[in-house]
């Protein structure tokens, strides 16, 4: 497709909100196979392009996608550098839907730093601010993440109970059908997990199994979580 469109494009004056588009598929290409610095190599770049172009929202975008590829890569200091540029970019600029991906990797930021509490109030509280009258992705996503900062406290039986839960009433979404089935997946799949060993009856090896086949098979947006999932699983056995 870019090929075809630089092709139809060789002999036009391109705009930069339309000329920029390249470097930020490039860059969303470069995360799904987990290229880090080839994808913050391109989102800088397009970065740069749409800045020519005032107001638009492929900027907001660009900024947003090297955010969360930030995450994906558990850079922390570089996390901590575009949390707050994207910060001062919807500042400036006006705040959009997007808002939810800062609210998620604050949250991520937070719960690398052991901060669990203020991860689980950063989701919730951005959660809270959508219309629950209605079926909404963002606000789903916000609810099923949020049980990332409690897979390691409390009560794992009802944590994999509340779970389930949240995946149930997000199951018109098919999170786990995404690009994003590894940051999605390890939620439900440690909590699995985490249940088995705590000899939780309603917990599922197959389920875990099940899980993790998923994650394998999408981009390495969270590598390895599957094998951690597993072997929880298999402690859980006494292996």
């Amino acid at each position: 497709y870019l090929t075809a469109a630089e092709n139809r494009a060789r002999d036009v004056d391109v705009p930069p909100d339309v000329r920029g588009l390249r470097s930020a598929i490039l860059g969303m290409a470069q995360m799904r196979l987990g290229h880090w610095r080839e994808a913050d190599a391109s989102l800088d770049e397009a970065i740069v392009t749409f800045e020519q172009a005032e107001g638009v929202s492929e900027l907001t975008l660009a900024r947003s996608w090297q955010m969360m590829m930030a995450a994906h890569a558990q850079h922390l200091p570089h996390m901590r550098r575009l949390l707050d540029a994207f910060r001062r970019h919807t500042a400036e600029r006006g705040a959009s839907f997007l808002v939810v991906h800062h609210a998620i990797v604050d949250a991520y930021r937070q719960l690398l730093e052991g901060r669990f509490a203020e991860a689980w109030a950063t989701l919730t509280t951005a959660a809270e601010r959508f219309d629950t009258e209605s079926p909404n992705a963002q606000r789903a996503a916000l609810l099923v993440y949020r049980w990332a900062t409690r897979l390691y406290e409390g009560d794992p039986s009802e944590v994999r109970s509340e779970v389930e839960r949240a995946f149930h009433e997000a199951r018109s979404f098919r999170f786990l059908s995404t690009m994003y089935v590894q940051p999605y997946g390890i939620v439900w799949s440690i909590a699995e997990a985490n249940a088995l060993r705590a000899k939780d009856p309603k917990a599922s090896f197959r389920r875990v199994e099940s899980l993790a086949a998923m994650m394998d098979a999408g981009p390495p947006l969270s590598a390895g979580v599957s094998w951690r999932a597993r072997a929880f699983a298999e402690d859980a056995r006494g292996r």
